[in-house]
């Protein structure tokens, strides 16, 4: 679950309440949903799957964020974060300058910092969608990559095999 505008600890203790059953947090029990399967499986298989498939990935795209990442690092709900750095580098008051930015670079290398202090992974999104880009997001840190934008992606994705198939069938290149 990525949970945008993360402040600091409290924000993550507030998620953890909302997503977890007792007593982890408080989230309501019940096997009669259809996220539950009706009960099929029971109440405590159903309670037990739940609380393994929950994952609280913090993004980290404010200026309190950074201030408090040590803190958000420490907890134990958390085993990795996202940096946001669009949103950063505008809460910062950068503008496009992302990661060109002194400032937001000073950030970035703070939460790499105590996310390996801590030992939580960082989830980093190539701005593009190809190797390149993302082999430079893992070089600026990142230990695992998402991909935020699905629909660019599988535009991309499409338009890259209509061109192959277009290629194989020996048809013309579309224009532009």
């Amino acid at each position: 679950m990525l949970l945008p505008r993360v402040r600091g600890a409290d924000d993550l203790r507030a998620a953890a309440r909302a997503a977890y059953y007792p007593p982890l947090g408080a989230r309501g029990v019940s096997a009669s949903t259809r996220a539950a399967g009706y009960s099929a499986a029971g109440l405590k298989a159903c309670v037990n799957k739940r609380c393994e498939q929950i994952l609280l990935v913090p993004i980290i795209e404010h200026p309190d964020a950074v201030a408090h990442i040590d803190a958000i690092c420490a907890l134990p709900e958390v085993l990795a974060i996202a940096f946001g750095v669009n949103d950063l580098s505008f809460a910062m008051g950068h503008g496009f300058a992302m990661l060109e930015s002194a400032e937001v670079q000073a950030a970035h290398a703070a939460v790499l910092a105590a996310a390996r202090r801590h030992g939580v992974a960082v989830m980093g999104s190539p701005r593009e969608h190809d190797t390149t880009t993302a082999q430079q997001v893992v070089d600026e840190g990142a230990s695992a990559l998402i991909y935020g934008p699905d629909l660019s992606l599988f535009q991309k994705m499409c338009a890259q095999m209509a061109t192959a198939h277009r290629a194989v069938a020996g048809l013309p290149r579309c224009p532009g």
